[in-house]
């Protein structure tokens, strides 16, 4: 994508990493979005869509921002534990700096996860914020508050970790938690706008086949400008200070630069 590419991490095998595809196939280092509504680039361009290029739209984290993506959804949209934790792997041999997962694992009981919740404590332990969502909710439905019995969404669900932060959505419309985001008391840590007048997305980039940008709605455009949130919060301390903040306190400093809003109360 124009507004994405220069904007990418290349590495001495391409860009980022295809973690469905079988090593040796030449695919594995070729991350094309497969989505059928171009979630990954959306996302994608939230984050790091160029800056005064005279075109399409400015991603939250607009100075030198590196984009490092990580593909772990095959075609039909399935993957797998390891496949995550692999992925994580990548990102912090590849020196990243902040993690967005746009992504959850939700179930309506009980459920926990040792290989996700060992690959996101590796990347905090590495020096990378992770920041993850608290889901939507399906079918047109209300969000609910997860509570790790009737609803469990990972790996939301491990943002309770310093330097893991859980990210609902808001709607910028009216400022009121937007109707399908799930959110918690103890796992939602902050909110994000994910929509604007109820159903309406946000604008972004989308693959050039789905016309190159449009609009998508859900926690998974909350999170990034989380995201580059954090990205802007490190960039800004080493270039001052010539110190990387850990993940714990990128965490300490959005949360505490955020608006308290009581209509998320």
């Amino acid at each position: 994508h124009p507004d994405i590419r220069p904007n990418l991490l290349q590495h001495a095998q391409g860009y980022g990493a295809d973690l469905t595809a079988a090593v040796g196939s030449g695919n594995e280092f070729n991350p094309i979005d497969m989505s059928g509504i171009g979630h990954g680039t959306h996302v994608t361009g939230m984050i790091g869509a160029v800056t005064n290029n005279g075109q399409g739209i400015v991603g939250g984290m607009p100075y030198r921002v590196k984009i490092m993506p990580l593909k772990i959804f095959g075609a039909d949209g399935s993957t797998t534990s390891l496949i995550f934790f692999n992925a994580v792997k990548f990102a912090i041999n590849n020196g990243a700096h902040v993690l967005n997962m746009s992504l959850g694992n939700i179930t309506f009981q009980p459920n926990s996860d040792p290989q996700v919740q060992q690959a996101v404590a590796n990347a905090v332990a590495a020096g990378i914020t992770v920041v993850t969502v608290t889901g939507n909710a399906s079918g047109g439905s209300n969000g609910a508050e997860i509570n790790g019995q009737s609803l469990t969404v990972l790996p939301a669900m491990y943002a309770t970790s310093p330097g893991v932060i859980g990210v609902g959505s808001f709607d910028t419309t009216t400022g009121n938690k937007s109707y399908f985001s799930h959110y918690s008391r103890t796992y939602g840590e902050i909110a994000a706008p994910g929509a604007e007048n109820g159903q309406t997305g946000l604008y972004s980039t989308l693959p050039l086949k789905l016309s190159g940008y449009g609009r998508l709605s859900g926690t998974s455009q909350a999170a990034p400008l989380v995201s580059a949130a954090a990205a802007l919060t490190i960039g800004i301390i080493r270039d001052a200070y010539n110190y990387v903040p850990t993940p714990a306190e990128v965490e300490r400093l959005i949360l505490l630069g955020s608006v308290k809003s009581p209509q998320l109360t």
